[in-house]
């Protein structure tokens, strides 16, 4: 979870959705960019801002570390 560098109780906040989201067993790794608000932080994703990696780096990281298949989210066809 990328965490933008905000105001505490938006940091509280996040930090609350990561516990609560490790705590269902969902991987969780937290980043707080300083200096960026939430928008930066998906900026920095989109060209020409992505030169700036604090946010992408460490998502593509988070993501080949992953080495499971995420849950299914429709049924299967039968």
């Amino acid at each position: 979870m990328i965490l933008p560098d905000a105001s505490w109780r938006h940091r509280a906040g996040l930090a609350t959705l990561a516990e609560a989201l490790g705590a269902l067993g969902a991987p969780v790794e937290s980043v707080i960019v300083p200096g960026a608000s939430h928008e930066d932080t998906v900026l920095k994703l989109a060209q020409p801002f992505a030169r700036d990696s604090r946010v992408i780096d460490p998502m593509l990281a988070f993501l080949a570390a992953q080495d499971r298949a995420s849950a299914p989210v429709q049924p299967p066809v039968r």
